[in-house]
């Protein structure tokens, strides 16, 4: 069952680039990491307003549930525009195979099908974190830094990191 992470004197948080994601993510995940889908839902300036967890997403196709129930949300929710999703899988390497792939692709149709825009999907493992988007190469859609693109953009299309004591590491 998903729970909200709420501060109330928190601000929003602006999803600039992958880095930025990121490091939101890194304050949401549980210590020690345990499968988790960190949800991040913005506005259409990628303004982010909420942050949900859905715990135990620990089958790699529980990402499309969780994917299922953010349609759902954004359906009675008009400012939900841009989706940012990270999918913590503590025990597995990242996987570079098709599946991710192909799960990824899944997941963008879902979310345009419903007119809104996933920004990225991150699959967080023992190794560091995978970038979706810099994984197939499609289009980064941030609008952060002086040319509205990714941080991360100059790099490898799927890096990994060894992780650090502090976290998740950019893509």
């Amino acid at each position: 069952m998903p729970h909200t992470l709420h501060h109330p004197s928190a601000p929003p948080a602006r999803l600039t680039d992958a880095v930025a994601a990121l490091q939101l993510v890194d304050l949401a995940i549980s210590r020690p990491p345990r499968s988790e889908t960190v949800v991040f839902l913005a506005d259409d300036s990628h303004l982010g307003h909420t942050c949900f967890i859905v715990s135990g997403t620990s089958a790699v196709d529980d990402v499309l549930d969780v994917a299922a129930l953010v349609v759902e949300v954004a359906e009675r929710s008009p400012a939900v525009h841009a989706i940012v999703l990270a999918t913590v899988r503590p025990a597995q390497p990242i996987a570079s195979g098709r599946s991710d792939l192909d799960r990824g692709l899944e997941l963008i149709e879902l979310f345009e099908a419903a007119g809104l825009e996933l920004l990225d999907w991150f699959v967080i493992g023992p190794d560091g974190a995978s970038s979706l988007r810099e994984g197939t190469g499609l289009p980064l859609l941030w609008r952060g830094g002086a040319d509205g693109g990714s941080a991360c953009r100059a790099g490898p299309a799927l890096r990994r990191r060894q992780p650090q004591a502090g976290g998740p590491q950019p893509p």
